[in-house]
């Protein structure tokens, strides 16, 4: 694409995004005059169809991922043909666009990395309880219709199947417990914003140095920097967090706005009236392939 048709890009989609409350995913912004972000039903949908894609996945992978002494010998011959294999290859690729469509939808609304992976994390898990959950059901019928003098070679065991989804529950209702207080958070914390963009005292300022964390979240370079700013006193300098895409991290100088709020809160946004110039060397930020991230938060 040309420079000519290529579409600016914004920064609170592509970075710098600066804060002095949050870390690592749980950093927090707003477009300016978007609305707070909530849970609409089309998130929903997608929610839902994403632990479906899921669980169409983990149905056709645990026969082949815990034995067919685990599951109902109905699955033994099945689970060996290529059909089936091609099935559960179709399964991963239903599962990248429902997972990552969600996962984008949630980002866009929020503004947080973190209640992405969150939802999409209990979405996952709630895919493979579901097929767990089938598997025993299907596995306990067979063995009910079992006479009671059958040998225990024919007796599928459960053992594993059921410790599967055991972990996959306890992953499902920790994200279900913790995400409606995660956005609750985040919608409280985009109030602050839209308050202090509104009613803060405004100050010019710079990023005045950054240090690089050696760390990536959803392959984005997180850094520790220092923002000076000119405010009432005559050194005005604080220290905060920042996030951005690889290409975009701000040289020293990079000049920002500093809102501050009568309770002492403050808001840090790259200033849309003067333009800042980004580090050219960038390749020292990507995130390198199989790294891991070494994110979280």
């Amino acid at each position: 694409m040309s420079d000519e048709t290529a579409q600016p890009e914004h920064w609170w989609e592509a970075g710098p995004i600066f804060s002095t409350t949050d870390r690592s995913s749980k950093i927090t912004t707003i477009a300016p005059g978007e609305e707070i972000g909530r849970f609409t039903p089309g998130i929903a949908v997608m929610a839902l169809l994403t632990a479906a894609s899921w669980t169409g996945l983990a149905f056709m992978g645990y026969p082949r991922l815990i034995g067919a002494d685990e599951v109902s010998p109905a699955f033994d011959e099945p689970a060996s043909h290529w059909w089936w294999i091609a099935l559960t290859v179709l399964g991963v690729v239903l599962m990248f666009p429902t997972t990552g469509g969600l996962y984008g939808a949630l980002r866009k609304r929020f503004r947080q990395q973190s209640a992405g992976l969150t939802v999409c994390f209990t979405a996952a898990s709630l895919g493979f309880v579901v097929a767990g959950l089938i598997h025993l059901r299907l596995t306990v019928r067979y063995l009910d219709s079992l006479p009671p003098e059958a040998p225990s070679s024919e007796r599928p065991g459960t053992t594993f199947l059921l410790v599967l989804t055991g972990l996959a529950l306890i992953v499902f209702v920790g994200g279900a417990v913790r995400t409606p207080f995660l956005l609750f958070r985040i919608r409280r914390r985009q109030r602050s914003i839209v308050e202090l963009r509104r009613s803060g005292f405004r100050y010019a300022g710079e990023v005045a140095g950054t240090e690089f964390d050696r760390r990536w979240v959803d392959r984005w370079p997180q850094f520790k920097v220092t923002i000076r700013y000119e405010g009432p006193n005559p050194e005005n300098t604080f220290d905060a967090v920042m996030t951005t895409q690889s290409h975009r991290v701000p040289l020293p100088g990079y000049p920002v706005v500093v809102s501050v709020g009568e309770q002492g809160t403050t808001l840090v946004e790259p200033d849309p009236e003067r333009p800042g110039e980004f580090d050219r060397d960038y390749d020292q930020y990507v995130e390198p392939s199989g790294d891991g991230g070494g994110g979280g938060g």
